[in-house]
């Protein structure tokens, strides 16, 4: 990750993902999607704690990620690019999954959706643990502790 990227954590549960990879990259901005209202305040009440810099490049949601389908190229840029209002379909640049193989499925349109419109702006897909098995991953990295694969889907 650089700092000109956009990362969106889908499913970001606690948002740990997030606040590390904020933490490790300056400029990074950082957007979670968490459909628990558990894990989503748990995840905003950790936030309030980061360091200001840090905190002003993370948004955490609460909602269904699927609704980012709903979002027109219209709306989208009558928002501006306030980290608020960036979307997966039309800002990201990295999009992380920890997501079991149904959950995956259902994303689908979701992800196709990225695809297709952020194919050729280094557009980078992770799954960890689970294969998206519509695509061929770019690289399969299992050098983590217990051998647990992390999924590298890459669209130039």
């Amino acid at each position: 990750l650089q700092s000109n990227d956009v990362l969106f954590d889908l499913g970001c549960g606690d948002g740990r993902l997030l606040f590390n990879a904020a933490q490790q990259t300056d400029g990074l901005r950082c957007i979670g999607i968490e459909l628990d209202p558990i894990f989503a305040n748990r995840a905003n009440d950790t936030l309030q704690t980061l360091p200001s810099n840090v905190q002003d490049r993370i948004d955490i949601r609460l909602g269904d990620v699927m609704q980012e389908l709903l979002i027109t190229k219209e709306q989208h840029q009558k928002h501006g690019a306030a980290i608020q209002h960036l979307s997966p379909i039309h800002d990201a640049t990295a999009v992380y999954l920890f997501i079991l193989p149904k959950g995956i499925v259902k994303l689908m349109p979701l992800l196709n959706a990225i695809v297709e419109e952020r194919k050729g702006h280094g557009l980078r897909i992770v799954s960890y643990l689970f294969q998206v098995h519509a695509w061929t991953p770019t690289k399969v990295d299992t050098s983590s502790r217990g051998n647990l694969p992390v999924y590298l889907y890459t669209f130039d």
